[in-house]
């Protein structure tokens, strides 16, 4: 596989995990050094996992092919990294929403987003899959 190919199949793999993240924190709220690499646009390009066959990568090289490959671009896979961050620091905290505590408003406010979020996580999901699938069989 090229380089390109390589840093191209990184960018839907690093969403599939965000994705897995976003839907399934506690499986991954163990995992410290994971939620440090996700704090920062520079730790999600570096971002290496064997298990999931993805590589790392500089910054610049993300963001080019994310714009290129992904609908949304950079901006799309950031959220999701900003999302995934969230999800984890809710599910560490317990009780605490990274917003404030679930006995105030905004903390009530922030639990009603993270359940969206992860049922809409769901949904997306199979169309992505989907879409990918039809992408590689019309190459």
């Amino acid at each position: 596989m090229m380089n390109k190919e390589i840093n191209q199949n990184k960018i839907w793999k690093t969403r599939d995990y965000l994705n897995e993240i976003i839907g399934s924190p506690k499986l991954f709220k163990e995992d410290k050094e994971l939620l440090k690499q996700l704090k920062s646009q520079g730790g999600l390009a570096k971002l290496e996992s064997l298990d999931r066959n993805i590589e790392p990568c500089a910054l610049n090289t993300f963001k080019s092919n994310a714009d290129e490959v992904f609908g949304g671009g950079f901006d799309a896979i950031d959220q999701l990294r900003k999302n995934a961050v969230n999800a984890l620091e809710f599910e560490i905290k317990e009780n605490k929403s990274r917003k404030g505590s679930l006995n105030t408003h905004a903390g009530q406010k922030n639990v009603s987003w993270i359940k969206r979020k992860r049922l809409k996580h769901y949904k997306e999901r199979t169309c992505y899959s989907l879409r990918y699938c039809v992408n590689l069989d019309q190459k």
